[in-house]
């Protein structure tokens, strides 16, 4: 039976252990600047230790922090103890509650790694929320209690522009070189997430096809470092090779990885910042020297946003490219021209219930609703499959639908079912979305119009979704297809909008009617004010080429008041309702 407390104790003790080495070590590594008479720490980073210890320790880390930083106040720091104790409430309490408040916000699973849906919401409350609130604690303290000459400065008594420079060290601490320390700490606490570490960010960097781009970049990146760092001093280096260094890094972000970037970054940063000779060239006020380090804020925020933006893109794509079938496709065989490649057993009688199902036309059409905030709307239609007494859900055949070229027959299937039950609805109106690969089929556009013209359907009763990659695709079928549906007089529809495909050149030449944006924008929106900005540029673009906009997995009448504000057209998800048997859809 395992013993709880002893492990909480033991917990406890390792976080007292790392926090006697890593607060002083990090306290004595923190660069520092002479201006005129003054000294001011660029970076203090033992701030950033104490979010990586909370990150790993989680509220094992509180006692240990708590003892380290008063014997570091008083033995190192050399305070007097009740001057210690005031300078350890000002340096844990806002780091505490700031951590606090992105538990409460982001759930039990706050501390998973640096990065997640809710890194926007940890820039804030990390970064900046809790530096401004220890440096004002410091200011008000400063004004009731006396300190040594050589620290009065960190409480106040100084220069405005000081205040600034040291609110940005703390910024910068908590925003750039948490991961200085966050990923070492947990690769020696744990050599198994070292090997997973490696596997999962070192790995794909060194794969075939990759490797040469990381070899290059990596030179580029230690030549600049060398050069910056030198001590030999001239305009010519701090004037081109600093901005190079920040293009470096935006062209990494495709290839080398969220983690990975974050940690190079903050390893240059400290290179730069502790050998700065050429990188603080000409910064001899300190006006130069806050505008510095402002810039270094403000490219680092806009670095972790585009790697993360990058990185969800990436993850979609992936997801589509599951579903589509693509990452297996290559070797895949019709099936009716082939033998299929060996699966399991399992895997291979759901394949024949698939195309059973497919040819015998046992499909169940669902439809889900997508109204607007009077309850106006339309009904995206989905499939179920029917094999005997069981059904096959759509994450189970839809790889395999795409990946055996099933897509074309499933969809017109699909359409048809839905056209030939079309006038039991009169006033109705439906979207139906079409797979991938359904789209590189050359006669896909005359199909569908066919099939409207036979049941004397007209052509806006059904709106055709398709994918964003679709739209924005260099396919010349695909294209030629969407474009033969809208001279038709269809509708189109863009789903899983924002994932990562489009750019501002491609938006401005979107020919389409409806907008979907894409859940992962959505799901956070009511809690992270990067999502809100996101939705809102896309509604904005959407009102400017007169297209509706849809947004979808909306669960919480908070997600559903926040899109309304916004300005979205119409809501999709579970809380607007759950898909139903389009046989039960009340005429």
């Amino acid at each position: 039976m395992i013993n709880y407390s002893a492990v909480k104790i033991k917990r406890t003790l390792l976080a007292l252990l790392i926090c006697f080495i890593t607060i002083p070590l990090s306290r004595f590594i923190s660069p520092q600047i002479f201006l005129g008479e003054n000294q001011l720490y660029l970076v203090w980073l033992p701030l950033s230790a104490m979010y990586s210890l909370l990150f790993i320790f989680g509220r094992y880390a509180v006692v240990p922090l708590i003892i380290t930083f008063a014997i570091d106040n008083t033995l190192i720091v050399g305070l007097a103890l009740p001057q210690a104790m005031i300078l350890l409430f000002c340096q844990l309490i806002p780091v505490l509650v700031s951590c606090a408040i992105i538990r409460f916000q982001s759930g039990r699973r706050w501390r998973s790694g640096l990065r997640g849906k809710h890194w926007g919401m940890r820039i804030f409350w990390a970064g900046f929320f809790a530096p401004l609130l220890l440096k004002g604690s410091m200011y008000v303290v400063g004004q009731f209690f006396s300190f040594p000459v050589a620290m009065s400065g960190y409480f106040g008594h100084i220069s405005i522009i000081y205040t600034i420079i040291d609110i940005q060290s703390l910024i910068s601490a908590g925003l750039i070189f948490t991961a200085l320390f966050y990923y070492p700490l947990r690769m020696i606490i744990s050599p198994r997430y070292a090997r997973v570490f490696w596997r999962n960010h070192c790995q794909p960097c060194l794969a075939y096809g990759h490797r040469i781009f990381t070899l290059y970049w990596f030179i580029a990146l230690a030549t600049i470092l060398f050069v910056l760092c030198t001590p030999y001093i001239s305009d010519l280096i701090a004037g081109y090779l600093v901005p190079l260094i920040f293009i470096l890094y935006f062209v990494g972000i495709g290839r080398l990885g969220q983690t990975l970037i974050r940690i190079l970054w903050s390893i240059s940063a400290f290179l730069l910042v502790v050998y700065h000779p050429n990188f603080l060239h000409g910064v001899s006020i300190e006006y130069s020297l806050a505008f510095v380090l402002s810039v270094l804020i403000s490219f680092t925020v806009c670095l972790f946003y585009m790697a993360d933006i990058y990185a969800r893109s990436e993850r979609m794509r992936i997801r589509w490219r599951e579903q589509a079938g693509e990452t297996s496709r290559v070797g895949a065989l019709n099936m009716g021209q082939g033998q299929i490649p060996e699966r399991s057993s399992e895997q291979l009688h759901l394949l024949r219930q698939v195309e059973h199902a497919i040819n015998k036309g046992s499909l169940l059409l669902y439809a889900q609703p997508i109204q607007n905030a009077s309850g106006e709307g339309y009904y995206e239609i989905l499939c179920r499959m029917r094999c005997g007494n069981a059904i096959i859900m759509p994450q189970q055949f839809i790889p395999l639908v795409s990946r055996f070229n099933l897509s074309q027959r499933f969809d017109m299937q699909v359409l048809e079912a839905l056209c030939r039950v079309l006038h039991h609805y009169p006033g109705k109106h439906f979207s139906v979305n079409l797979l991938p690969h359904t789209l590189m089929q050359q006669d896909s556009a005359a199909q569908i119009i066919m099939l409207f013209k036979r049941y004397n359907l007209a052509p806006g009763t059904i709106t055709i979704e398709v994918t964003e990659e679709q739209v924005f695709s260099d396919i010349e079928i695909s294209m030629y297809n969407i474009q033969q549906l809208r001279n038709f007089g269809c509708s189109i529809a863009i789903d899983d909008f924002g994932t990562g495909y489009a750019n501002y050149e491609r938006l401005k030449n979107l020919q389409a009617d409806i907008v979907k944006i894409d859940g992962c924008f959505v799901r956070d929106i009511a809690t992270d004010p990067l999502d809100v900005i996101m939705v809102k540029s896309i509604i904005e673009m959407a009102k400017a080429k007169n297209m509706k906009v849809v947004a979808e997995y909306v669960e919480t009448q908070e997600q559903r008041t926040r899109l309304l504000q916004l300005g979205v057209d119409y809501l999709q998800g579970y809380l607007i309702g759950k898909p139903q048997p389009l046989s039960e859809l009340r005429v």
